[in-house]
């Protein structure tokens, strides 16, 4: 029996472009109306995991440190209570598997995303609106210039790949 891989296709720049642009509108929106609103139960469960990332930074654990960074996400911006986004927001990030490896693939980037994180965290807890839309929305743009960095780079290797510049 022959073995099967899945192939992920990488997407294009304009693809990258768009997605980004919904994703810092609809993630920016959230961590706005999280901030207002977040409950005891959201703070201690994004503190949780803020501890779990530390730890999978520690273990070199790149792959479980992605998880643990989209359970925080998926919670600012389910914290918002608004089902639109909500939904809106789940369809994106089933739209960016290739992000993962963007960020196992980039030197540095996971001890920059924790500390970006915690500035997030801190801002939600502080019930600060316009720290914590602008802080992800940060986070958002600094994740869209590294993918697209690498996407670049990967163009112009399969370029070399074929005799082309």
């Amino acid at each position: 029996m022959p073995h099967k891989c899945a192939v992920v296709a990488l997407p294009d720049i304009e693809e990258v472009e768009e997605i980004y642009a919904a994703k810092r509108l609809i993630e920016g929106f959230s961590a706005r109306e999280a901030a207002g609103r977040l409950s005891r139960k959201e703070t201690i469960q994004l503190k949780s995991l803020i501890h779990k990332m530390e730890t999978h930074i520690r273990r070199q654990e790149g792959d479980k440190y992605i998880r643990v960074a989209e359970q925080f996400h998926d919670l600012v911006n389910c914290a918002a209570r608004n089902k639109v986004t909500y939904g809106i927001y789940q369809k994106l990030s089933k739209q960016t598997l290739w992000h993962r490896i963007n960020f196992l693939s980039f030197p540095g980037r996971l001890k920059r995303s924790l500390s970006e994180h915690k500035e997030i965290f801190d801002a939600l807890k502080q019930g600060n609106e316009d720290l914590a839309e602008s802080l992800i929305k940060e986070h958002i743009e600094y994740s869209k210039k590294i993918l697209l960095e690498r996407l670049r780079e990967n163009a112009k290797d399969g370029a070399r790949g074929r005799g082309e510049i």
